[in-house]
């Protein structure tokens, strides 16, 4: 066996939104990245970077709102694209960035924690 392939770090995971309350499918698919992706860590790297630069510039403490938003922005690092499936989001599809993922995440409690869910589980990046 080959140790080194068991993990496939640049592979997405095709996470099919299910609705809070009854569980079913939604019809809607979030690809998620692995956490060990490179484009993940960059990402992370870069937020993480840019927000400590702040801090010392400013001197200022963080507020919790501010880490709300990093925290989604983190998370929004590990999706890759989305398909709505014919579904819309207040009224339309949305197109797709970081900074939007970022939004839905902070305003929809339930997609951000099947995506961290999705993003942690390391058999969603196993091969076979």
């Amino acid at each position: 066996m080959d140790l080194g392939t068991i993990f496939n770090h640049e592979t997405t995971y095709p996470l099919e939104l299910r609705h809070p309350l009854s569980g079913e499918l939604t019809g809607v698919t979030w690809r998620i990245k692995s956490p060990h992706s490179e484009s993940v860590k960059a990402a992370v790297r870069k937020l993480l970077d840019d927000e400590t630069e702040q801090a010392v510039i400013t001197a200022t403490p963080l507020k919790v709102a501010t880490l709300e938003k990093r925290n989604a922005a983190i998370l929004a690092a590990h999706v890759a694209s989305w398909d709505w499936g014919g579904h819309t989001f207040h009224g339309s599809v949305p197109e797709f960035s970081p900074e939007k993922v970022a939004e839905i995440l902070l305003s929809e409690s339930w997609i951000y924690d099947q995506v961290a869910k999705a993003k942690g589980k390391i058999g969603n990046f196993t091969a076979g």
